[in-house]
């Protein structure tokens, strides 16, 4: 497979707020996997209030990236958290089954919301490949605590 450069806000500039990915996936998988994304925060980043992000990944599930030509978009809506902004990002292609994604669905639609730890991964999960997002910046921040 090919993971083409992903697309931050066609490169408009810092990360002020939700931003949409766009990017394209070309080949092939066994057919009895789907193609997903994962997210998970740099421990090395806190939101703009001060906080370390938890720790695991969330499965994207706003995301097809079964599109046709392989190309997908995805709004970051930052989690719902809008002080995450400064959450520098850590996503991550997987293939998995369809019974996979279906346990891990509702357990990880906003930061503040259940995870999935490494201990809690399916064990049909393949990453495959990642991208970063560097930390947005926010016009009030407090230092890491």
């Amino acid at each position: 497979m090919v993971f083409c450069p992903v697309q931050v806000d066609d490169g408009a500039g810092p990360i002020e707020g939700p931003f949409v990915l766009t990017g394209q996936v070309i080949g092939t998988y066994p057919e009895d996997l789907i193609l997903v994304l994962l997210v998970r925060v740099d421990r090395a980043t806190c939101d703009a209030e001060g906080n370390f992000g938890r720790r695991g990944r969330y499965l994207l599930e706003q995301v097809d990236l079964h599109g046709a030509g392989g190309g997908w978009s995805y709004l970051d809506n930052l989690g719902d958290h809008p002080a995450g902004v400064t959450f520098g990002r850590i996503y991550e292609y997987a293939t998995m089954s369809l019974e996979s994604a279906r346990a891990m669905r509702g357990r990880g639609r906003s930061f503040g919301s259940s995870d999935v730890g490494d201990s809690e991964l399916p064990s049909d999960v393949r990453f495959l490949s990642t991208f970063e997002v560097a930390p947005g910046v926010a016009a009030r921040r407090v230092p890491c605590h």
